[in-house]
């Protein structure tokens, strides 16, 4: 279904939705598409970076439960570790209300473990590439305004000492990542994408995850896509009400 040529900029993807994902995707977008209808929208990086400068997006570092993922580390089109300060906000609360469902559904109290988010704020340029080129994307997404953040929920991070993340995937997904990672690597250069990965995968750490966003969605806190469903390469789509405020 991938339309991606040697010029695209885009980065190789772990997998392409059927034409049934992307209809999903389009009814449970009526929700964030009512509250950010006529919302300003970033159409290029020189609109992203003006933001910033007003302080408008801010910047999403790694935390005691998120840790963006390393293509973040570099200026890459599609990759850029900012969101608006109510979704940051937002991002805080689902990483908090993960901790404690994780503690209270399975008693996991391990401190080293992190979510890992793996999409922010887009341009619309790019947003535009994405679904052209068949990917998981909507035209009017609510990245482009960002107010909404994307959940890895088939791999998550433990932080070793010296601060090191050791990457943990889902099984089903190991080789397939393994091949990605090859592939991005000659495209924007090994040292950005080295990661060491763990052979262990505790599939209770991101059902917590999934359980939080269900929580948050329920109160009309957010609107949650569960984009792959079912799959080693699922991954939550969170977009932030206007009005949401910490409780």
């Amino acid at each position: 279904m991938s339309k991606q040529t040697s010029k695209s900029p885009l980065l190789p993807s772990l997998a392409s939705p059927t034409e049934f994902e992307l209809a999903v995707m389009d009814r449970a977008l009526y929700r964030e598409r009512q509250w950010y209808q006529d919302a300003a929208r970033f159409q290029t990086k020189k609109d992203i970076k003006s933001a910033i400068k007003k302080r408008e997006l801010i910047l999403v570092e790694a935390s005691k439960d998120l840790k963006p993922i390393a293509r973040f580390n570099a200026s890459l089109d599609g990759y850029t570790p900012y969101l608006t300060r109510n979704a940051y906000r937002a991002s805080k609360a689902f990483g908090s209300l993960w901790r404690m469902v994780l503690a209270r559904e399975y008693n996991i109290k391990d401190p080293s473990l992190r979510l890992a988010i793996t999409s922010m704020v887009r341009t619309q340029k790019y947003q535009n590439i994405l679904v052209e080129n068949g990917r998981f994307a909507a035209a009017d997404s609510t990245h482009c305004t960002g107010n909404a953040f994307d959940v890895d929920i088939s791999g998550y991070y433990s932080i070793q000492s010296k601060n090191q993340a050791i990457s943990h995937v889902d099984p089903r997904r190991r080789a397939a990542s393994a091949k990605i990672g090859q592939l991005i690597a000659q495209k924007v250069g090994e040292p950005l994408l080295h990661q060491a990965q763990s052979d262990h995968y505790d599939h209770r750490i991101t059902e917590a995850a999934l359980l939080a966003a269900e929580v948050l969605h329920e109160e009309e806190a957010i609107n949650l896509i569960h984009e792959f469903k079912d799959t080693p390469n699922a991954c939550l789509h969170i977009a932030v009400s206007p009005d949401f405020k910490m409780s």
